[in-house]
């Protein structure tokens, strides 16, 4: 394979890549990296193949083989935070990107390469269906992120590093603030750049977009104002004049809210950041993974997997092998998860005909719950995937439970007596989650377990144990559809409609909430933490269903009075009504339904009390607190609480909050 320029990913004296950009040629294997433009990297590409044939003694390329060599080609970007390898893929032509993807992998490793363009259904749904999401390159909505995004994508053409660059695209961006700066350049430097300039407003890339344009993209300033600059006579002093008109012009085109360029003004930011990352096309038609939250999508890492061949064969991706071979390797050990390969094992164990499975790593807890350590190795999976007996794909949460047999062997505890606890405790979430039916707490319909082995090498010495491949369980459930409560978007508040039936809502998930005693182990209610998940139906755009996504911290609080918890119903209450003109429409809504589901409960208790307080009958009565006797000290509490007074209780508490 033939290299023109610096090898791949090649860094100077200072660290930095030698070259920013290369394309990859299909037809006549070769890589260039030489060069400011790809459409000068074809062109060197097509002059040095008629140079070799010219010393072969053979003619030129003919115009046709020109333009096959041209077109059978793949564009590269170089990044230099990173010291990744950017494939921006034709989503009309991905089986080139592909072969470009294979040839890359000759030269450097796999795990350097992703792909750009992944707002494109295309792109996504190959990447997907080949097992790769992993692949796709992930924009930050951090402000952190963001910020050094956009310092990483300034970039010249033969001068200054004036522009933003759009890797999507092939487009440099030139900002007024960039386009000042060339006035204040001495004669020869301000003459080759205003030419630059001149000349590349005026060109097409490869891909039919401009060379450099105009930010911010709607200004009234346009690159045909540019035509007036003659570069192959004009003088100095004349482009000196010339500029004075454009950048006046410029100037007043850009709105007054641009004209302040650096970080710290938000709209600027924003507008570049969204200017420089989209693609070809601006919008996508089609939904990511099935209308997840973008708040959960924007949490998932994706991790290598494997392909599933159409004779229904697994292949795991080869970084597995390479991570194997280079165990001290960072990057690899925090991407190459075992357990996505022992789930993926798990569901064409399970299931006879998955297209494709794609597993993602949860990076942190959306949930205020449960916060989230950095140290300890993440307990939530995402794994999306199509079965070919239906038309959509499915997308399931998985989460690992808390206490198995690695963390009762870590308290002590000999390998059985630990097999034993670990049982035990995975009935007791399945006990947990059938109690909270029972009184009508609204949870995904399918939840089941599975298991998965890992090696012990914790600080329990027990021969039995230690070096052992022991099971580790983890509890399974489809994604709920929708968006947390907690993270609704402000706009939604505008409608006196919309902010009722959330009340509604969220009023009757609080009556069984309030019953069931969730709450943290220090004791502290839980509510409207991020697993309250509300279904907002497409048409209407109102709020049709809530769903407790998970049903953590149930039962921890089966002894305080109800009333206890009042004054923090109250204040979640004030939380949401303060958003809205008229906060007594939210409280009055929430308070009716809290009381309509309260007394429900209690009437469905009276109605059939023998099943209830049977229902766990054959467990374990303690008073230590097994889920029997709490369940007995729930209902009795329940069944012996005023609705009323409690009511009562939160307004009294309401009416403090809102006289401070």
């Amino acid at each position: 394979m033939k290299l023109i320029g610096p090898a791949v990913l090649a860094c100077d004296a200072t660290g930095n890549l030698k070259s920013r950009i290369g394309t990859v040629f299909l037809k006549t294997p070769g890589i260039v990296t030489l060069g400011p433009m790809h459409i000068l990297q074809r062109q060197t590409w097509i002059d040095t193949l008629n140079s070799d044939r010219k010393e072969e003694g053979k003619p030129p390329l003919t115009p046709e083989e020109e333009q096959d060599e041209m077109e059978l080609s793949v564009d590269l970007l170089f990044d230099n935070e990173d010291k990744v390898v950017q494939i921006r893929p034709d989503p009309e032509e991905m089986d080139m990107a592909f072969l470009a993807d294979e040839m890359l992998q000759e030269v450097i490793s796999k795990k350097k390469i992703v792909y750009l363009n992944i707002d494109n259904c295309q792109v996504r749904n190959k990447l997907m269906m080949k097992g790769e999401c992993w692949r796709m390159g992930q924009l930050s909505s951090d402000p952190i992120q963001m910020n050094l995004l956009l310092s990483n994508s300034r970039i010249s053409i033969n001068n200054f590093p004036l522009y933003f660059y759009n890797k999507n695209t092939g487009t440099r961006f030139l900002t007024l603030y960039s386009f000042k700066s060339i006035g204040r350049m001495p004669d020869n430097e301000f003459r080759e750049q205003i030419l630059e300039v001149a000349a590349n407003t005026q060109k097409k890339n490869y891909h039919g977009r401009p060379e450099i344009d105009i930010f911010p993209p709607d200004c009234e300033f346009k690159n045909s104002a540019f035509e007036s600059i003659d570069n192959s006579d004009i003088t100095t002093e004349e482009l000196r004049r010339e500029y004075k008109i454009l950048l006046a012009q410029f100037t007043q085109a850009v709105p007054y809210g641009l004209k302040i360029e650096n970080v710290e003004n938000i709209e600027w930011r924003n507008l570049l950041f969204e200017t420089v990352t989209q693609s070809r096309k601006s919008k996508s038609t089609c939904e990511i993974l099935n209308n997840i939250s973008p708040e959960f999508y924007k949490q998932i890492q994706w991790l290598p997997g494997a392909t599933i061949t159409e004779d229904n064969e697994l292949l795991f991706d080869k970084v597995f092998d390479e991570a194997k071979n280079n165990p001290n390797d960072p990057v690899l050990a925090e991407i190459c998860d075992s357990r996505a390969k022992e789930f993926i094992m798990n569901y064409l164990r399970q299931y006879h005909n998955i297209e494709y499975i794609n597993i993602g790593r949860i990076s942190r807890s959306l949930s205020k719950s449960r916060a989230f350590d950095s140290t300890i190795r993440s307990n939530v999976y995402i794994v999306h995937f199509k079965s070919s007996d239906k038309d959509r794909t499915s997308l399931r949460i998985i989460r690992f439970q808390k206490w198995c047999i690695y963390e009762h062997l870590e308290k002590g505890k000999n390998l059985i007596d630990s097999i034993f606890e670990a049982v035990n405790y995975t009935d007791y979430i399945f006990n947990r989650r059938l109690a909270c039916t029972q009184l009508g707490m609204h949870l995904p319909k399918k939840f089941f377990t599975s298991r998965i082995r890992e090696t012990y090498k914790g600080s329990n010495p027990d021969p039995e144990a230690y070096g052992k491949r022991l099971w580790v369980v983890y509890f399974e459930r489809d994604y709920v559809n929708g968006i947390a409560s907690d993270k609704l978007p402000c706009k939604h508040y505008e409608s006196e409609e919309f902010c009722t039936k959330l009340a509604t809502l969220l009023g009757t998930a609080a009556a069984i909430n309030i019953i069931v005693g969730r709450a943290s182990k220090n004791g502290r209610p839980l509510f409207d933490d991020g697993d309250e998940v509300i279904d907002i139906d497409k048409d209407s755009g109102m709020p049709i269903e809530l769903t407790v996504s998970d049903h953590t911290g149930t039962f921890n609080n089966y002894k305080k009075s109800l009333f206890e918890s009042a004054s923090f119903y109250a204040s979640f209450i004030m939380n949401h009504a303060s958003k809205i003109d008229n906060p007594d429409i939210f409280i009055d809504a929430f308070l009716k339904a809290f009381k309509v589901k309260f007394e429900w409960t209690q009437r469905e208790y009276a109605k059939r009390q023998r099943a209830f307080d049977r229902l766990f009958i054959d467990l374990p009565l303690d008073a230590a607190g097994s889920l029997a006797y709490r369940w007995t000290l729930i209902l009795e509490r329940m069944q012996t609480t005023n609705v009323d007074d409690l009511i009562d209780a939160i307004r009294n508490h309401l009416k403090e909050l809102r006289s401070i």
